[in-house]
């Protein structure tokens, strides 16, 4: 009697990542200046794979949700 097929998992349809593919998100050295004086980001690169989940964690007052608002274009220039 053959043994039982392996059971497909949830992300069996995913796309590997490699180093060669292309990210679906990368930026680099994101910095961001409040009132033309308060530094709140200097330096913040980060790239998203395609077929794999980041997750943006920190500390309170860190600077995550700014990094993601200037990601997505929301801070005025």
């Amino acid at each position: 009697m053959p043994p039982p097929a392996p059971a497909a998992s949830a992300g069996a349809d995913r796309v590997a990542a490699t180093p060669s593919a292309t990210p679906i998100l990368s930026v680099n050295n994101i910095e961001v200046v409040y009132d033309h004086v308060i530094l709140v980001l200097k330096g913040v690169s980060l790239t998203v794979p395609k077929g794999q989940i980041v997750a943006l964690l920190g500390a309170n007052g860190a600077g995550k949700s700014t990094t993601l608002k200037a990601i997505s274009n929301l801070l005025s220039a």
